[in-house]
């Protein structure tokens, strides 16, 4: 009887344990799922300059899938600058990018450079061709502007297009995906703007999830080191 009560009380100590174990788990499971898998259905999204958010699922519709946010970063330029914009590609699909620039309410946008997606740079994981991290010079206009919108559209078609032919005029629907940044070239609140890269921006250069299964394979694995 007293061994039996012994194993009892031992086996209720280890049910909080366990139980605190396994809850680590799911959590592990939920936190990394939502790392991973939640950019499944992910296009592109710029990363310099700094994006209104980070949703990259915007298309057609809209001019640029959400609007101006006094919370959202802003990019301070200076007329005439020569910028690196930089963008992340999750999935790979043929066809072009175009940078372009409203001077105001995401309106009237006037495209300052076109990139074919042939010649693609190397992706992070050669198996996946996923995701790749791309960029291109444009030069901004002279005139200042103090609510400007710099937006990259992809065009997913069923062939890469040479830079000069990029047009989303005549795309099939659903096929142009976009990401807006808030920007301003020139004087911001009277005083001159200096060139920046990014005034707030999060990296982006993060790897796509492929499964819930390989969260709880990696969240099984840290488990186990904590438990050494």
């Amino acid at each position: 009887m007293a061994r039996a009560a012994r194993s009892a009380a031992v086996s209720a100590q280890r049910l909080p344990a366990r139980r605190t174990r396994w809850l680590s788990i799911a959590s592990l499971v939920c936190g990394l799922g939502g790392t991973y898998a939640g950019r499944a259905e992910a296009h592109s999204l710029l990363d310099q300059p700094a994006p209104r958010d980070h949703q990259d699922g915007y298309k057609d519709g809209s001019a640029c899938g959400v609007g101006f946010d006094a919370a959202e970063p802003v990019t301070h330029y200076v007329p005439g600058q020569t910028v690196q914009v930089q963008w992340l590609e999750t999935v790979d699909h043929p066809g072009c990018f175009l940078v372009e620039l409203s001077a105001g309410g995401d309106q009237d946008f006037q495209i300052l450079g076109r990139k074919s997606h042939s010649n693609p740079p190397p992706p992070d994981y050669p198996s996946s061709a996923e995701p790749r991290h791309w960029s291109m010079d444009v030069t901004l206009p002279a005139a200042a502007c103090s609510g400007c919108t710099l937006r990259l559209r992809q065009l997913m078609l069923d062939d890469n297009l040479s830079a000069d032919a990029c047009t989303a005029v005549g795309a099939p629907p659903n096929s142009t995906y976009t990401t807006c940044a808030n920007i301003t070239v020139g004087s911001v609140d009277g005083a001159p703007a200096t060139p920046s890269a990014n005034d707030s921006s999060c990296s982006l250069h993060r790897p796509r999830g492929h499964s819930l299964a390989l969260a709880m394979m990696l969240a099984v694995a840290i488990l186990r080191r904590r438990r050494k």
